[in-house]
């Protein structure tokens, strides 16, 4: 990041044009009990652009990352790049964030079907939406897609594997084995999610290091407790 910002890269767009912007979003549990056998918490906000409210509104059903919570500030960095122009309806998935957490193996099909269940159920009236999926959450989408074509409007995947020929994900896991750290977990995460950062970059640019860290360090600890 730079030390100093250009205003006159930064939008023009009259104030006018801007919606107050909601502080909280509105989150609610959604119960697929009897459907999947599990509760699913979901969000959603926007628009806040005037321009694409009432009639013009549109749903973006973002598909989060495997270790995502929505109480994690790095999570909600996507949230905040699309919610300006759509309705962002987002979850989090079973076994994570404040989703139910149910002991039992599951598949990419459950995913999916979880995802499908709770679109039939948020917004029945709007279907199909357009789907972001991002990570993990894009291995989803790509299921969702194939098994309930009828709810995707347009797809679009963000640093998400396909399988087969287009290789696997990376593997997230090895960061929560035992004996693995917070503070380790957070120099792996950083460095994995730009690869052109190394030692050299992590001694000229501090102050991004300490802010990246010090970002990481509080979302790892979200949920620990629970």
């Amino acid at each position: 990041y730079p030390n100093t910002l250009n205003t006159a890269q930064l939008s023009t767009a009259p104030l006018a044009a801007m919606a107050p912007k909601a502080l909280v979003p509105d989150g609610k549990f959604c119960d697929l009990t009897e459907s999947r056998g599990v509760t699913l918490y979901y969000e959603t906000q926007g628009p806040l652009r005037r321009e694409f409210q009432g009639e013009k509104e549109e749903i973006l059903f973002l598909l989060m990352g495997s270790t995502a919570d929505l109480r994690k500030t790095t999570d909600q960095q996507y949230v905040n790049q699309s919610v300006g122009m759509f309705k962002v309806l987002t979850y989090d998935h079973r076994n994570t964030g404040r989703s139910i957490i149910k002991d039992e193996p599951c598949t990419m099909q459950d995913y999916a079907d979880d995802a499908a269940a709770l679109l039939e159920s948020v917004v029945p009236g709007r279907l199909p939406v357009f789907v972001l999926g991002v990570s993990f959450g894009g291995m989803v989408a790509q299921h969702l897609a194939i098994r309930h074509p009828h709810l995707v409007r347009r797809l679009v995947l963000c640093c998400a594997p396909a399988g087969g020929e287009g290789g696997m994900s990376y593997p997230i896991h090895e960061w929560y084995a035992p004996g693995v750290t917070v503070e380790d977990r957070v120099t792996k995460k950083i460095f994995q999610a730009n690869t052109s950062r190394d030692a050299a970059w992590k001694e000229k640019c501090q102050t991004e290091w300490e802010m990246v860290t010090t970002l990481l360090t509080r979302d790892e600890k979200v949920g620990l407790t629970e």
